[in-house]
């Protein structure tokens, strides 16, 4: 969660598709977790040059979803879209899951 090394990690993307998670369910926790990896890719892809930072997001959270982690998942977004780079959200549906 540092975001030690991601910028040299990153130099050379043109673009950088975020698809981070957490599977935590505390509110507080996720929307930190989320709120500080967020920060530290979109600083990392300011000084890296990346031209365009995507971010793969829920259908459905804007609408305002009450449960801890759509919280979270939020953070990004919000982050996203005050950030200095020209920054863009791609919403999709959720998979179903099979053990």
């Amino acid at each position: 969660m540092t975001g030690a090394g991601l910028a040299g990690t990153l130099a050379g993307a043109d673009a950088v598709i975020d698809v981070i998670n957490n599977r935590s369910q505390d509110e507080t926790e996720v929307v930190e977790f989320f709120g500080t990896t967020t920060q530290n890719l979109l600083a990392a892809e300011r000084l890296a040059g990346v031209r365009h930072p995507v971010l793969l997001s829920v259908v459905g959270l804007p609408t305002g979803q009450r449960v801890a982690h759509s919280s979270g998942t939020r953070e990004p977004d919000r982050l996203g879209t005050a950030g200095a780079v020209p920054w863009r959200s791609v919403r999709a549906t959720r998979a179903p899951t099979r053990a």
